[in-house]
């Protein structure tokens, strides 16, 4: 799950001296308006400060913010330099219920009042005055400062001072000193005196070196305010399906008090069992597949813990996978949402899902939750998907169990409509909870849907043992000539077939891949899928799965496994006509394709995961691959149009072609040629057909190809509307680059190929000579750029 954090700004300075009140008038002193004359008056303004914005991933302005931002009740404190009570007459204008304030160093104005008004020529010493700190404490509980002393100053901070044994000196050290713990913990909503804040800066109340301007203090919130945002953005839909219901939600780790002073960055903030809590809220919100949206909002004090150490990532991890690992290196302070929910898929099978979100200000290894943030995270999920280890741990990313309470098994599959037109083989999972009850599950094919309109299978299975899984073993009939052994410990890709062979559907594994029976938890299917070679018709196989065990009744659903098809494309040469595919071939053959038209996959699957239990640094899936053969020449590289005969060219001379399942294609060429079926021993199958051509022979079973840069421009501008991503991206073609200057091999640049994409206005970025990449098409061989594979015909195979 790309899961988005995005955080923000959540308190704004605002230019204004009415704020609404929060507070009980009888709370608070009832201040007046001072009489100063105006020579002699010194204004100072207390303001909400602005926030630090942080922005971790995608994902305004916002109706709390007001309230969020008001000064209901200031408390404000004069310092000299030394940490005592800044002393004088300057602050006898105001008026409070135990008579005329003298002594200076305390006062508190009435309720919204955010601009007071002093004498500045009423210090009983100036010098101290020219550097006073001035410390406003806003919107807590009246109480802490309610108990004045017979200097009408807070006895709480004495009574700090004097309960130290000398360690707190000054009633500034001792008011820095607070930790301030509400009576009353709010989690929902603003505490009723509205959101606490402090602030301090040094001024000169004399008037001689600040100016009015400058005699502002800003208050930062002592509180953060968190965001959620869930939705569901899955590839595969069904009606309404998939649904997520959040039932409870619960918010770990939350501080119960704040100190004044905060947590420096890097710094850790105290925490015990008497100094945090819990919270639960119940919730009845529901989302469907790219419809609503789950959002929840809540208040905590500033909670600011340090990872337990660094993420183990995988080599080449992709920056979006790291926040998978956050988990893993929290401590047991961090604070955390853990989300209750049912989980739907969208073949209407529900699980108990229960997700973990870790807050702070990235979502890979920042634990810090500061005070004066706003934390906006925003999540898309995309799926259930299965984690890399072997624990049995199921997941949206890393934070997300499948509780084996209330869910008797799990499916874990990632592609069950997205399958392309070529031959597919994709694996599946069953979990099995209930161990103690004998559980077991039977798949099967529903209703001759794994046939075609011949009559012929064009989907099959075969079952990997858990035991085999577990141990890196292939099950007894199974030897490493036509399965691949990829490793134990639940390995991607173990025991899956070698090659996909000629007959692998329609023969090998017609009768034996009917039903399967799962009799342990992580027994893996493969699903084995033949070319579906229609330009206009996807099929559907249903898939039965009946569950059972000893301790209840049979129960039954389907899964729909769907398979694209081809999307056709009319190329036409530089003259408009439409090329004749028969040659170079020569006319004396059978191979009869229509002139100028060739036939398109439509899923690029090396960007996405296809097997659930994948590690993110696999190497079978990357953005693009490189062109390959840098630096050597390509015979006979004129012809730009057809990339049947001139993949070949490049696979043979690159000396690349026998791929097993599970290898990584070396080239963008060799990533199309795989697409072929084999023979047995892996190569493709190889008969002479109207004798050699330029000293190669037309191979028969070429039908998948890297396109030459005609056909790439005419099917990148015939379909841009339909795959938005034509137009932002290069795709490489067979077509070797031009270079006029080779005079041994005219118009070749032996390390640059040519490559396209669409502009905005539908047209094909150049790639001729001096069309240099980015701006151009001419890249360098060894630039890895995106592929579409093509195929000539929707000719089966026959020999």
């Amino acid at each position: 799950m790309k899961h988005s954090h995005t955080y923000s700004v959540l308190f704004v300075m605002i230019l204004t001296s009415l704020f609404m009140g929060a507070c009980q008038q009888d709370e608070l002193y009832s201040l007046q308006t001072p009489v100063i004359s105006s020579q002699n008056e010194l204004s100072i303004s207390f303001y909400s400060d602005p926030m630090q914005q942080y922005k971790v991933t995608t994902r305004s302005s916002d109706p709390k913010e007001d309230e969020e931002k008001a000064i209901n009740q200031l408390y404000i404190f004069f310092f000299a330099p030394d940490g005592s009570y800044l002393t004088g007459t300057y602050l006898t204008g105001y008026q409070g219920e135990t008579g005329a304030i003298v002594q200076g160093g305390y006062i508190a104005p009435g309720q919204g009042a955010t601009l007071i008004k002093i004498d500045k020529t009423l210090f009983d010493n100036p010098s101290d005055a020219q550097s006073a700190t001035v410390y406003a404490v806003a919107n807590v509980e009246p109480s802490l400062f309610r108990e004045l002393d017979s200097n009408n100053r807070p006895k709480y901070l004495q009574d700090i001072i004097d309960g130290s044994n000398g360690s707190i000196t000054t009633p500034k050290a001792a008011l820095e000193s607070i930790v301030y713990h509400p009576e009353t913990f709010i989690f929902t909503t603003l505490p009723e005196t509205g959101m606490p804040m402090v602030g301090q800066t040094t001024l000169d109340l004399t008037g001689v070196s600040t100016p009015e301007s400058k005699r502002i203090i800003e208050l930062k919130a002592l509180m953060a305010r968190i965001d959620v945002n869930i939705q569901l953005n899955s590839d595969i839909s069904e009606s309404n399906l998939p649904r997520m219901l959040l039932t409870s939600w619960t918010v770990k780790n939350l501080p119960t008090q704040v100190a004044f002073a905060p947590t420096a960055e890097g710094g850790t903030t105290a925490l015990d069992e008497s100094s945090k809590t819990e919270r639960t809220s119940q919730s009845t919100q529901y989302i469907s597949n790219r419809q609503g949206s789950i959002e929840l909002s809540f208040y905590m004090f500033e909670n600011m813990q340090q990872p337990t150490g660094a993420a183990q990532y995988p080599a080449d991890i992709e920056e979006y996978h790291k926040q998978r690992y956050k988990p893993t290196i929290a401590n047991d302070n961090a604070a955390c949402i853990e989300f209750n929910t049912q989980y739907t898929t969208y073949n209407n099978a529900t699980y108990t899902v229960k997700y973990t979100l870790y807050l702070g200000n990235n979502h890979t290894d920042n634990f810090e939750v500061q005070r004066n943030h706003q934390y906006k995270n925003n999540i898309t999920i995309k799926g259930l998907t299965s984690q890399e280890d072997a624990g049995g741990e199921f997941t949206y990313d890393a934070r997300v169990n499948i509780e084996e309470q209330g869910n008797k098994y799990y499916i874990s599959i990632l592609r069950e409509r997205n399958h392309d037109a070529h031959f597919c083989v994709t694996p599946m999972d069953v979990y099995l909870f209930n161990e103690n009850a004998n559980p077991s599950m039977t798949i099967e094919f529903e209703n001759g849907t794994d046939l075609d309109k011949k009559g012929k299978p064009w989907i099959r299975m075969e079952k990997i043992p858990a035991e085999n899984m577990q141990a890196g073993t292939l099950p007894n009939g199974m030897t490493t000539n036509d399965h691949l052994i990829a490793g134990g410990n639940f390995t991607a890709g173990h025991g899956k077939r070698k090659y996909f062979t000629t007959e692998l559907v329609t023969n090998t594994l017609a009768e034996s891949g009917k039903v399967i029976t799962i009799n342990n938890s992580r027994d893996r299917v493969y699903f084995y899928i033949d070319e579906n070679l229609s330009d206009s018709e996807d099929r559907t196989a249903i898939v039965r799965l009946t569950y059972k065990d000893d301790d209840s009744s049979t129960e039954s659903r389907t899964l729909d496994i769907t398979q694209t098809h081809f999307l056709r494309v009319q190329v036409y040469d530089r003259s408009g006509n439409r090329p004749d595919y028969n040659e170079p071939y020569g006319d004396d053959n059978d191979y009869d394709r229509e002139d100028g038209v060739i036939y398109m996959e439509q899923y690029e699957e090396y960007l996405d995961h296809y097997d659930p239990l994948d590690k993110y640094d696999t190497e079978q899936i990357y953005t693009g691959l490189p062109w390959g053969l840098s630096g050597q020449s390509i015979s006979d590289p004129e012809n730009y149009c057809e990339g049947l005969y001139y993949t070949g060219i490049i696979i043979e001379e690159a000396a690349h072609g026998i791929m097993t399942l599970n290898d990584t294609p070396r080239s963008a060429a060799e990533y199309c040629y795989n697409r072929n079926k084999r023979e047995e021993n892996g190569v493709v199958y190889y008969q002479r057909r109207g004798g050699p051509v330029l000293g190669y022979t037309y191979n028969t079973n070429r039908k998948y190809f890297l396109p030459g840069i005609r056909q790439m421009e005419d099917a990148l501008t015939q379909y841009y509307t339909t795959f938005p991503e034509f137009q932002g991206n290069f795709y490489w073609s067979s077509a070797a680059g031009k270079n006029s200057q080779d005079w041994l091999y005219p118009y070749q640049d032996r390390n640059r190929a040519r490559a396209t994409k669409v502009n905005t206005d539908g047209s094909y970025v150049e790639s001729a000579y001096g069309y240099n990449y980015p701006g151009g098409g001419a890249a360098l061989r060894t630039q890895p750029l995106r592929i579409r594979a093509f195929r000539s015909d929707l000719d089966p195979l026959q020999y």
